[in-house]
């Protein structure tokens, strides 16, 4: 139903959630959680301007915009000043046709140093993962953003390339290229499900964990891709057993 006119909304038309969210068009001041916010994936759905920097007090999305059809997802969350948790969101419908630049999506460099600062999944809740919508992303940010989580000691490294092309190629594929060392990470869980190296396989360096020495829960992480050459078995047995203590 149209907010303004109460009319039935055709599902031919591109909806705002914007305009179903807040019509009046002022941000709200106190607001800190958005939680199972939905809407159908019958209608075409543009989010692009729906969040903007007056949205001082939101710091958590949790199982919102599930199976959305999606048309502009386009620097959704640039903007949130203080967006820390992002929890089971953004799954999209298949019809959606978003191709979303991921750099762009998030700003990373305020978001990843925050207290969860990352794109989590509930272990119990059906697992969705978070944000598998088409995105890409250049060599250099995919680095930057693998090199912010290195570098800020994250636990949860889940979901970060979710169904996204690393659009350059330059040999086989680290986790971002820092001299740096995560001790703390423990969790990739879809992380590059679904991800494309140069519109093809990952080829992964023989020691792309070695900045990671502690991870752990890697369900998922390499999920509906195709891989150049294969990663040692042995970097899965070492962490059965660490997950099995």
């Amino acid at each position: 139903m149209d907010p303004t006119t109460g009319n039935d909304i055709s599902t031919s038309e591109i909806i705002s959630a914007k305009d179903i969210w807040n019509p009046n068009g002022i941000s709200p001041k106190k607001l800190w959680k958005i939680s199972d916010f939905n809407i159908s994936s019958s209608y075409k759905v543009d989010l692009s301007e729906m969040f903007n920097s007056n949205w001082t007090s939101l710091t958590t999305l949790y199982a919102s915009f599930l199976d959305c059809n999606s048309v502009n997802l386009a620097g959704l969350l640039y903007d949130l000043p203080n967006i820390n948790e992002i929890r089971t969101c953004f799954s999209q419908n298949s019809r959606s046709t978003d191709n979303v630049n991921l750099w762009e999506f998030i700003n990373w460099e305020r978001f990843v140093p925050r207290s969860c600062g990352g794109f989590l999944t509930n272990e119990y809740r059906r697992d969705y993962g978070c944000y598998n919508f088409k995105a890409y992303i250049s060599l250099e940010h995919y680095r930057d953003i693998c090199n912010l989580y290195i570098k800020h000691n994250k636990e949860d490294l889940s979901n970060l390339f979710y169904n996204t092309d690393i659009t350059e190629t330059d040999g086989d594929l680290t986790f971002g290229n820092t001299s740096a060392i995560n001790s703390n990470a423990k969790y990739m869980r879809h992380t590059f499900d679904g991800a494309k190296y140069g519109r093809g396989a990952l080829r992964l360096d023989d020691n792309f964990f070695s900045k990671l020495p502690k991870i752990q829960d890697v369900r998922y992480c390499f999920a509906n891709i195709s891989l150049a050459k294969p990663i040692p078995f042995d970097f899965f047995r070492k962490r059965y057993d660490d997950i099995n203590t």
